[in-house]
């Protein structure tokens, strides 16, 4: 599953427990963590909906994009991650929503009506897929699929994949 987690530049009503207040994520406040992680991504675990105590992947990359920080996940072959796809090919899920810490403050003041708090750096704890985004524009653009495996062991794709390169 991928697509843009967190698009940049876009304001959004958000809220956390207290009074809503407009946030947005300055291009590049993922760019660090990102760094950090050296390509290990396995920390970024991927949910439905938010729920923590039922996880359905995790990350397998994520980069930063000019429109903002670009997600893939891979699914894991459970009942919720089976169900979730199914949703996903219906089109009744869509959306990705991002679980994140603050690592410097956020410049602005939530309470200002008008200003959006904006975020300059952040980490990344978890992306889910959700029905319903906080930013317009964290939308899934896609699912790939693995192809199932064939007699020598290995996928379709990666079969064609050496058939190609011996060809060469």
């Amino acid at each position: 599953v991928h697509g843009i987690i967190v698009p940049y530049g876009v304001v959004a009503r958000v809220s956390d427990g207290g009074p809503a207040y407009d946030e947005m994520f300055a291009p590049g406040a993922f760019t660090r963590d990102i760094i950090a992680r050296g390509g290990d991504f396995r920390g970024v675990k991927f949910l439905y909906q938010h729920q923590h105590e039922e996880p359905i992947g995790r990350a397998v990359e994520l980069r930063d994009d000019t429109a903002g920080v670009f997600g893939a996940f891979r699914v894991a072959k459970t009942a919720k991650g089976d169900e979730v796809l199914e949703l996903l090919r219906e089109g009744v899920l869509d959306s990705f929503s991002v679980g994140f810490r603050a690592i410097e403050p956020a410049l602005g003041d939530p309470m200002k009506v008008g200003e959006p708090v904006v975020r300059t750096r952040a980490g990344i704890r978890e992306t889910s897929v959700v029905t319903f985004p906080a930013y317009a524009g964290a939308l899934i653009a896609g699912v790939r699929a693995i192809e199932p495996e064939d007699p020598r062991g290995e996928t379709a794709a990666e079969a064609d994949t050496t058939d190609d390169a011996a060809a060469h």
